[in-house]
């Protein structure tokens, strides 16, 4: 993981996917729609996104973002007894995977996926292009706990790892390879557009349309042609979820009312009649979209 973060110059989002958070007796707080993309047209933060991490006494992401927290992840991803992607996959699906890493960059090949599991590098295909084009760009949830921490900020995580992992790890092994597949057909489907995912991503994201943005984003993360499991999936993904993540907002916003904090957690679980933001004001809150 790269350890620099991403000040560049970049365009700035139409309109922030940032909210004030505001209730008579509590000093303000936010709470701040991110995207997992690694460029830096993203990662750059609006001046309003600024002023809110700055002004926060707290800042809470979806996980802690230290080094620690992210590297005690690998080994949860890989899959146990010793067993390859191969053996999992068939040689059929290996194929097609090889063929989209070169598809992605020619110096790209299998060995470093081989051990992980297939749900893992179905996450991480969408990622590689950014990755390959951006060395060392962060994504904006880290870029904004990093921030946070180095002005010694109390920072934290609003789930665990383990919480997060549970959505993927609970999936069949053949679930798992399905999602990997429908992944690849995707991927294929855009790059023949001359795009790629995180192009359309980054462009919806800017455009600071958050109805559009989740569409798309659900879109990808539930990649499945199986309707029943792609509902189950993003029952998991986001509706029990956003019910955690918006009791453990509650929470804190309750028993601390002269803390300011920012919460900043994926678009997605912001939007609809399930998200966070209608979470906070069925609560009592008063939430003002920032320009």
């Amino acid at each position: 993981l790269a350890i620099c973060g991403a000040a560049l110059a970049a365009p700035q989002p139409a309109r922030p996917y940032l909210w004030k958070i505001e209730s008579a007796g509590h000093k303000p707080s936010w709470i701040f729609g991110t995207i997992h993309l690694q460029r830096p047209d993203v990662a750059a933060l609006a001046p309003a996104v600024q002023s809110a991490v700055d002004r926060a006494d707290a800042v809470y992401t979806e996980l802690p973002m230290d080094t620690e927290t992210i590297l005690g992840l690998t080994p949860k991803l890989m899959i146990p007894n010793g067993k390859t992607l191969g053996d999992l996959l068939g040689t059929q699906l290996t194929t097609d995977l090889t063929a989209e890493l070169k598809a992605t960059h020619p110096a790209l090949t299998l060995a470093p996926l081989e051990h992980m599991k297939p749900w893992a590098v179905a996450a991480s295909l969408v990622e590689l292009d950014d990755q390959m084009k951006y060395p060392g760009v962060l994504p904006l949830d880290i870029v904004i706990f990093q921030r946070a921490a180095m002005a010694r900020k109390e920072v934290g995580g609003l789930e665990t790892p383990d919480e997060q992992l549970a959505i993927f790890e609970d999936l069949t092994a053949a679930e798992q390879v399905a999602l990997l597949r429908d992944t690849i057909i995707q991927l294929r489907a855009v790059r023949a557009t001359g795009r790629t995912p995180s192009d359309i991503l980054a462009e919806l994201y800017l455009a600071g349309d958050l109805d559009k943005l989740v569409e798309e984003l659900v879109k990808w993360d539930a990649a499945s042609g199986d309707a029943e499991f792609c509902a189950r999936l993003m029952d998991r993904l986001l509706y029990r979820r956003n019910a955690i993540m918006a009791e453990r907002i509650e929470k804190k916003l309750h028993e601390h009312p002269q803390t300011s904090f920012l919460f900043a957690v994926g678009a997605a679980h912001l939007q609809g009649p399930r998200g966070l933001l209608a979470a906070l004001e069925k609560a009592g809150y008063h939430l003002t979209r920032a320009e």
